[in-house]
């Protein structure tokens, strides 16, 4: 299921409204995008960047833009703001896959089981302790949730999304000025 960040605005009286309008949406969608993927950059949270690569944005009909990520094999967008509340086991896959991206360093476990013809490891000592730290860091988060969602960074994308509203406001505001002035004085 896609993570979506959705911005709505209704007009009064939209069918009375050209088709023109349209044009700015696509534009303020694709600097949202670059906006909030710039941040993420910028505040140093991404692994691989499939999240961010993964923001876009669509216009629905006239009056809806919609900024969201495509739905994958990584967290919603949400994470990258609010973090992920305890509860439930992430998926311990994920976290490995986040520790490679990481590039952070694992201490390997060795056996202490010598090889035989009747039994051979399963995981190399690097696997161990891979899987060691993915499921520490798992259980972790499972009981007190991630860092971020203790501390949130309310500012990876909500800023962003608040100058959407502004420019959309602004775009739509000069577009038809003179026709609200004229509805007002009538």
């Amino acid at each position: 299921m896609a993570s979506e960040l959705q911005i709505r605005t209704k007009l009064i009286g939209e069918s009375r409204l050209d088709k023109n309008k349209s044009e700015g949406l696509p534009r303020i969608g694709q600097w949202a995008v670059e906006r909030i993927r710039q941040q993420i950059i910028d505040k140093k949270i991404k692994a691989s960047g499939k999240t961010q690569n993964s923001i876009a944005y669509r216009v629905n009909g006239e009056t809806e833009l919609t900024i969201y990520a495509a739905a994958g094999e990584r967290a919603p967008i949400q994470t990258l703001q609010w973090g992920r509340a305890g509860g439930k086991m992430p998926p311990v896959i994920n976290i490995k896959k986040w520790i490679k991206d990481k590039g952070i360093t694992v201490k390997e476990i060795a056996y202490k089981r010598q090889t035989t013809d009747k039994w051979k490891p399963k995981y190399t000592p690097q696997e161990r302790g891979l899987n060691s730290l993915a499921w520490a860091i798992a259980t972790k988060i499972k009981e007190s949730g991630t860092v971020r969602h203790r501390e949130p960074q309310t500012d990876v994308y909500t800023p962003v999304l608040n100058e959407v509203v502004e420019l959309f406001t602004t775009f739509i505001a000069k577009k038809y000025q003179g026709e609200i002035l004229k509805s007002i004085m009538q």
